[in-house]
């Protein structure tokens, strides 16, 4: 009874995700997903059509009774022609489809980590977590892609079962029974792959890192002066080996026993052939029925192989549809929950606050107090470690406190829309960027919704970037690196600090924070 509960409860999750594939991918296009379902039918069906039509053409040459079979080969002609026609019209619904569906789900993936707070960048789990999701976004579109296909293989089995059980129950029989090898290890063959690369989602990720530590231009100058690009191929390798050894190993163990219930399934399709062959023989059916038989057999035998292990792959893509769903619904730790919007230049107040980074027990701040007049003008000064970016994260609310109150205007924070209260602040902080794009646009980025030349040339002139904008031969258009553009200029770390600066003065906000002493 337990196990009967079990199976039930396996059941209905993957259902749940199925329903939840399913609508997702009717959402994104209705009329691809209706027209995938009609073509994998068209492809079930057409080739049990073509095995009957040289079923009877070989029978009425056979018997030399020519009345009907000009009637066969057209048939048999027509199913060729629409057959071919499916097999070229189906990938390019496939591919419509599934590009459709990426697209939606990359922007969803897109908008939950941009408005995901930074604890979510803090924890490691939660990174293994956005990487299985990112390398399995395809997992929506191949869950639909798939039930189809097994709706189409079921309908097709019904049929071709129907029509080999009115042949012969016995072979029908043995059939089934030389399949069941072959499915039990493709079973543990998809179990194993999905929860390897699950538990080594974390190695997955080093692998990368350092193949992009060797590709990235940000990297490109420390690497060729220290002379380490060996030691980081090492890295990646030696993470590479021990990420594909066990996986290689498990696949070749897996070819091997894949091999010997091959031999099985084949062993029933020569029973087939020589109880057909032996039925002929004995004046019982045509010449064309041998053919027929054996043809019907194999379509048997692979509609339940490939349902079989379909279904398989789809309690496997149920697993990671539940990673996404949970993904999905995941919930920042600092909610926008306040209505009010703060003024322009509010006064800023710490009340006995006291804040850890998220996954770890030390205090950087323990019980901190201070008040930041409106209009005044503060540095915080300390060692490296004192806290004083902590200071600058929790203001700007990337993070709430453990304990005591951050307020502004008197209000607690968390009353205060979050992107208004965010609104207030322009900022440079300790890792300033430039973008592949204008200087224009590298300003406007700190207030995308306006684009005021005017204001644009102020805030260069604010930093000090005017002075070397003014010497490129496009001046604020001009691009920024010479990744898209070989008449790009690239600028030095000082020049891109001023360039980051005046995009937080064009922010026209009413209070800056310099979070790096030279600003």
């Amino acid at each position: 009874m337990k196990k009967i509960k079990e199976i039930l409860k396996n059941l209905k999750y993957t259902f749940d995700n199925l329903m939840f594939a399913l609508y997702f991918t009717i959402k994104c296009a209705p009329f691809l997903t209706l027209m995938i379902l009609a073509n994998y039918l068209l492809e079930q069906m057409l080739p049990i059509v073509n095995a009957y039509a040289i079923k009877e053409t070989i029978n009425i040459i056979t018997v030399q009774q020519f009345e009907k079979l000009t009637l066969w080969v057209l048939v048999f002609i027509l199913s060729i022609i629409i057959s071919n026609m499916s097999e070229r019209i189906g990938p390019l619904i496939f591919t419509a489809l599934e590009k459709k569906v990426s697209f939606k789900f990359d922007n969803l993936l897109m908008d939950k980590i941009i408005n995901s707070d930074m604890a979510f960048f803090d924890n490691a789990k939660d990174n293994d977590i956005v990487s299985v999701v990112q390398r399995n976004s395809y997992i929506l579109s191949d869950m639909i892609f798939n039930s189809l296909w097994i709706v189409s293989k079921i309908i097709s089995l019904i049929t071709t079962s129907a029509i080999l059980i009115t042949l012969s129950p016995l072979v029908s029989f043995i059939v089934i029974i030389c399949i069941i090898p072959t499915v039990i290890l493709n079973k543990k063959f998809y179990n194993f792959i999905w929860y390897y690369d699950w538990q080594k989602s974390n190695d997955y990720r080093k692998m990368y890192y350092y193949k992009d530590v060797l590709n990235s231009r940000d990297h490109a100058e420390e690497i060729r002066l220290y002379n380490n690009s060996e030691y980081f191929k090492e890295k990646y390798f030696q993470v590479w080996r021990s990420w594909y050894r066990d996986k290689n190993k498990y696949g070749i163990r897996h070819n091997f026993k894949l091999f010997l219930a091959n031999l099985v399934q084949t062993a029933g399709m020569a029973f087939t052939f020589i109880y057909a062959v032996t039925r002929f023989a004995a004046g019982k059916i045509g010449l064309g029925d041998v053919q027929y038989f054996v043809n019907i057999v194999e379509q048997v035998e692979s509609s339940l192989v490939g349902i079989f292990n379909t279904a398989s792959n789809m309690q496997v893509d149920s697993e990671k549809i539940a990673v996404i769903r949970d993904f999905l619904k995941w919930k920042p730790k600092v909610q926008n929950s306040g209505k009010l919007i703060p003024s322009k230049m509010p006064e800023i107040e710490f009340k006995n606050v006291s804040f850890r980074y998220p996954n770890t027990d030390k205090f950087i701040l323990q019980n901190c107090s201070f008040t930041i007049k409106s209009g005044e003008k503060v540095a915080f000064v300390g060692l490296n470690g004192a806290g004083k970016s902590t200071i600058v994260k929790l203001i700007l609310r990337f993070y709430d406190p453990d304990e005591g109150e951050i307020l502004f205007d008197g209000i607690n924070a968390k009353e205060y829309d979050l992107k208004a209260l965010r609104g207030v602040f322009g900022a440079q902080f300790q890792d300033f960027y430039t973008y592949a794009m204008s200087v224009h646009d590298n300003v406007r980025i700190g207030n995308i919704k306006s684009d005021d030349a005017e204001m644009i040339d102020k805030s260069l002139n604010f930093s000090g970037a005017d002075k070397f904008v003014s010497e490129f031969s496009n001046g604020v258009e001009t691009q920024v690196t010479r990744m898209f553009d070989e008449k790009g200029e690239e600028l030095s770390g000082g020049q891109k600090q001023k360039l980051a600066l005046s995009r937080a003065f064009y922010r026209n906000a009413g209070i800056i924070i310099l979070d790096e002493p030279p600003a």
